[in-house]
């Protein structure tokens, strides 16, 4: 079965942990960002606080995508004009 999860959020990215890690279904997250893996966005306030770190604010990072099996597209899905 393909699962195709648009946005790459806390749930989204949970979904997608959760549905990899207990099948061997495909996983696909679609993420409207074009060059971020996936942030979080309530992590911002603190990073301009000075609180956390910037690789905090990342849900997952790139080491964690190539090897998940966990298919990310970025830059998808958004509207254009």
């Amino acid at each position: 079965m393909r699962h195709v999860i648009i946005g790459a959020g806390g749930a989204g990215t949970a979904a997608a942990e959760t549905i990899s890690a207990n099948s061997e279904d495909e996983v696909i997250v679609i993420n409207r960002e074009k060059v971020l893996p996936p942030y979080s966005p309530a992590a911002l306030p603190y990073y301009i606080e000075g609180t956390v770190n910037r690789n905090e604010l990342f849900i997952w990072n790139w080491h964690f995508i190539r090897s998940s099996g966990i298919e990310y597209l970025m830059g998808e899905g958004g509207r254009e004009g």
